[in-house]
């Protein structure tokens, strides 16, 4: 009994974590050529392209899930209360499409950021080792431990963002713009 209450005023006493942006975890900052990364790879049917609506002021979570026969999410993106300013009224309107055969997404939007929205993807279900990437990484679990969120900065590169695991098979990043995002582990 003495035990357990030791346990609960240890465990009380600690200040909780607060919640912030994303910790880098991959790459230093610069953006890498495409050529020195493999991109995730992603089977089966593609999640549908998405269009949301909805207030400035309200925010949005919006879950794209892939389609039948699992439903199992693919990307969650959420967007705070005010992250966007509207470039007509106070409506936003975010439309999302998914990549054919990666796990990546583009984003686009003609609001304006003012700070940055979370995308999480989640790659468990259909998870996918690209081509050649068994040279560096002999297993899933290596390959997944290298997974990083990058954003397409143009045609050849990808910038890796600041992202955190917030649990298995996810990997959460920062959205500060519209883009391309994608997952992917350095060559």
């Amino acid at each position: 009994m003495l035990s357990v209450a030791l346990l609960t005023a240890c465990a009380t006493s600690a200040p909780l974590p607060q919640p912030g942006a994303p910790l880098p975890t991959v790459g230093n900052g610069s953006a890498v050529a495409l050529t020195e990364v493999w991109l995730l790879d992603r089977l089966g049917p593609s999640p549908t392209d998405t269009v949301v609506r909805f207030s400035a002021a309200t925010g949005r979570t919006i879950v794209i899930r892939h389609p039948r026969p699992d439903h199992a999410v693919f990307a969650i993106l959420t967007f705070p209360p005010g992250i966007l300013t509207a470039a007509q009224g106070d409506s936003i309107t975010v439309r999302v499409r998914p990549l054919p055969g990666r796990y990546g997404m583009a984003i686009d939007t003609d609001d304006t950021f003012v700070g940055f929205a979370l995308g999480t993807f989640s790659y468990a279900a259909h998870f996918s080792a690209p081509t050649g990437s068994t040279a560096r990484y002999p297993t899933s679990a290596r390959l997944e431990a290298a997974l990083g969120a990058a954003r397409l900065t143009d045609t050849t590169k990808v910038l890796f963002l600041p992202s955190e695991r917030p649990a298995g098979d996810m990997l959460r990043f920062a959205i500060a713009r519209a883009g391309t995002y994608l997952l992917a582990a350095p060559r």
